[in-house]
């Protein structure tokens, strides 16, 4: 079973870093220009997305090992895209007044002769119109690396470090904690045993003992509750 998740994990892993890099690459916006031009800005024309690009490739590169890094990294490119949704759009537009206001001698010129217009692009489409597939694509593939990173964890060599050093066991009769890192047969504040329930063990060593055994086999102690022969 652990063998499976950290298959998956890898697979998922590589394939989310894929995805934000085929993402980032591919276009975000695009906008129709003087009617009947339609232009596709890739996701490296965004600050988000060259982040993202950036991101991407640390992944390939070999920080799809760290499972926590991989977290980070995607919940990091989750934001700049969620930014990207709002803020790609109100770029393009800004852009694209910009155009239209450079245009304004050109045109007032062309009234003088009644002629049409020249118009750069509609400033007032809809912020969903605007936006391209390759936005949605860096989104799916931070889904993927953040669900890899997640299925990764348990084998995370760091995660098992932080875990055996921090975790903590707890005394069956009094309470008290202590490090899970430390051997400890018996509680060190009321001497009861530390030892799993579900097994007999020797009161004065903690060895565990058959329950046919009058004696201890570590240190000879006599057993009480012996299971009769």
């Amino acid at each position: 079973m652990n063998r499976l998740l950290a298959g998956l994990s890898a697979l998922l892993l590589l394939g989310g870093g894929a995805g934000i890099l085929l993402g980032a690459l591919s276009p975000w916006a695009r906008v129709t220009l003087f009617h009947n031009m339609d232009l596709s800005l890739s996701g490296l024309l965004f600050a988000d997305g060259g982040l993202c690009l950036a991101v991407a490739l640390l992944v390939l590169l070999g920080m799809r090992r760290s499972a926590p890094l991989c977290l980070i990294a995607a919940l990091l490119v989750l934001r700049w895209t969620a930014e990207a949704r709002v803020q790609v759009p109100r770029r393009v537009k800004h852009q694209v007044v910009g155009a239209q206001l450079a245009l304004f001698p050109l045109n007032r010129l062309l009234d003088q002769f009644h002629i049409v217009n020249v118009e750069v692009g509609d400033w007032n489409a809809p912020d969903p119109q605007l936006l391209a597939p390759g936005l949605s694509w860096t989104t799916e593939g931070a889904l993927a690396l953040l669900l890899g990173g997640l299925l990764g964890l348990p084998a995370d060599p760091m995660v098992r470090w932080v875990h055996r050093h921090s975790a903590r066991a707890r005394c069956r009769a009094c309470g008290a904690r202590w490090p899970l890192s430390r051997t400890a047969r018996f509680c060190p504040q009321c001497g009861a045993s530390a030892l799993p329930i579900d097994k007999r063990h020797c009161p004065a060593c903690g060895a565990s003992v058959s329950p046919r055994d009058r004696h201890c086999v570590r240190c000879g102690e006599a057993l009480r509750g012996a299971d009769p022969v």
